[in-house]
């Protein structure tokens, strides 16, 4: 009977072990509740991975997309589903206003076909994702943005001109963009580079004092924005805000001085200025030289005479052999390439070198703008580049180094010393300090990566720059963007090694010397240039000094009998 009853129990316990792994093997029933969610779940990843596709193909600066088009699509998405999650919403919806800004800024429309985009723009931010700061700062762009075009299309408004009263509601709506409150771990930074926008954008010299007396305690103010309000103040008011704001909390730098010098003030405020300037810098034997260089400068700017005309001499041996039609002075030639010089119109201090080609002689390939600062001594006595253009079509041809190579070869013969003013264009910056040993001056400037174009987007030419500390919008305007191709990165580029060039700066020769001396062989320049002018020609042609009118004054002098 005991043997009998142990078969029993095994056959049980097989069942008991077989149903177990049974109910394991088939799935359970879900309930109707639990389907359902299940379902709305996988959609709700679906439209996720929809918005991300989207967000992606707008961010590109190569999209046809119509920015209404991207809206009406995104309002789609939305309605189709209201459980995602509301921070899914920032990326889709800043893609959205860049687009629009994007748009608005690269097209060549008037104020009367465009008016509107802003006020749009602004309403796609309330509706979508209000929360979003980032979104505010594009939208407050775009205001600035159709602010400036509202002034240049009305120069000088008549009190019942209706351009006037769009660029006062356009002010205003700036102001409103400012007040919002803010909710956000990162608002002290995002107030700054709004409140940079907004005074770049400022009409009059009012507005943005009053800007300045709404934000100052609650904004804490960087030394842009204290240089971006003394661009709009008055020379007299300029001044005394240095004196009494800037100078106490330490926010100057040498761009202050120059811009409240180059605002053309009396003599009494010139010298005044001049103190401010050797009182903070007294200490600092880097910046001793300031006061010295910038002053002598704006003085002689206001003095109302014209460049000393080219001696008849040199005018006469090159006319014969002037390779090109125009009235242009030949300095040098390389190969294909002619380099001439032409006063500017604007200063008798300022002079165009201006690039030819010979296969195409009435067609320039572009101009460099110079200025120069002469000096008791001779070899102190600068050339100061003030920037570089090129026609696109001769563009990514490396013509910008042989024309900055051409720049130093000249200074080497004339004995100038090379040197910037404030530079702007990121390509520029790299090619002299990258190509050329140039090195900043002072402490002004942001340092910058700059990427290549992105290879798989072939259509556009768009070079990447990132700021792991800085608002590249606030940096660049929008006109920047434009003007050189730039395309502002929110995220450092992976797959691709960048370079970090220091932009917005002003740059010289690195010291050869313990002393701090700086000698015209540490350019990495090359001597590929044709140049038959001697040395006192050559420094006629770019400063105006003639040599021969100079010999003539000492024969005179009963000094030199």
């Amino acid at each position: 009977m005991r043997f009998a009853r142990r078969p029993c129990r095994v056959v049980l316990f097989g069942l008991l072990g077989f149903a177990f792994v049974y109910s394991f093997s088939v799935p359970p029933q879900l309930r109707p509740s639990q389907q359902k969610q299940i379902v709305k779940s996988l959609q709700e990843k679906q439209l996720q991975q929809q918005l991300i596709l989207l967000t992606r193909q707008w961010s590109s600066h190569s999209s046809c997309t119509s920015p209404v088009d991207a809206y009406e699509e995104l309002l789609q998405i939305r309605q189709q589903s209201s459980f995602i999650d509301p921070c899914s919403w920032e990326a889709p919806t800043l893609a959205v206003i860049k687009l629009c800004y994007r748009y608005y800024s690269q097209s060549n429309l008037t104020l009367q076909h465009s008016e509107s985009y802003a006020d749009w723009a602004y309403s796609v931010w309330q509706t979508l994702s209000p929360e979003s700061l980032a979104a505010r700062h594009v939208v407050l762009q775009i205001y600035s943005l159709q602010l400036q075009q509202a002034k240049e299309s009305s120069q000088e408004p008549q009190p019942g001109d209706t351009r006037h009263s769009t660029t006062t509601t356009l002010w205003n709506q700036i102001i409103q963009l400012l007040s919002l409150s803010d909710h956000h771990p990162n608002a002290i930074t995002t107030n700054v580079a709004l409140l940079n926008s907004a005074l770049a954008a400022a009409p009059t010299d009012y507005d943005a004092w009053r800007l300045y007396e709404t934000t100052h305690t609650t904004t804490p103010w960087t030394t842009l924005s204290y240089n971006l309000l003394l661009g709009k103040l008055a020379p007299d008011r300029a001044v005394e805000f240095l004196e009494t704001n800037m100078i106490p909390a330490q926010r100057y730098n040498r761009q202050s001085f120059e811009i409240v010098a180059r605002a053309h003030p009396n003599d009494e405020l010139l010298d005044r200025l001049r103190q401010l300037c050797m009182t903070c810098y007294n200490d600092e034997s880097t910046n001793n030289k300031l006061c010295d260089d910038l002053f002598p400068l704006i003085t002689v700017e206001k003095q109302s005479r014209e460049r000393p005309p080219w001696p008849e001499h040199i005018l006469q041996r090159w006319n014969d052999n002037n390779a090109t039609s125009m009235k242009h002075f030949v300095v040098a030639t390389h190969g294909p390439f002619i380099l001439t010089a032409q006063p500017n119109r604007r200063s008798h201090t300022d002079l165009r070198l201006i690039l030819w080609s010979t296969s195409h002689p009435r067609q320039k390939i572009g101009y460099m703008l110079l200025t120069t600062t002469e000096s008791k001594d001779t070899l102190t006595t600068t050339s100061s580049l003030m920037g570089v253009y090129l026609d696109p079509q001769y563009r990514q041809h490396g013509l910008s180094k042989l024309f900055i190579n051409a720049w130093i070869q000249l200074c080497r013969k004339a004995q100038l010393v090379p040197r910037t003013e404030l530079i702007r264009k990121p390509l520029l910056c790299l090619v002299l300090q990258h190509s050329f040993g140039f090195v900043p001056d002072d402490t002004e400037g942001v340092d910058i990566e700059i990427y290549p174009p992105q290879r798989e987007d072939a259509s556009t030419n768009q070079i990447r720059v990132y700021s792991p500390t800085r608002c590249l919008e606030g940096i660049f305007s929008p006109w920047d963007v434009q003007r050189e191709q730039l395309h502002l990165c929110v995220q450092r580029p992976l797959k691709t090694k960048g370079r970090i060039v220091r932009v917005h700066g002003r740059f010289v020769l690195p010291p050869t010397t313990a002393s701090g001396d700086r000698s015209l062989d540490a350019s990495h320049a090359r001597n590929i240039w044709n140049c038959s002018l001697t040395k006192a020609e050559l420094r006629t042609v770019l400063i105006g000094e003639d040599h021969n009118h100079k010999m003539s004054e000492k024969s005179l002098d009963p000094r030199f009998v």
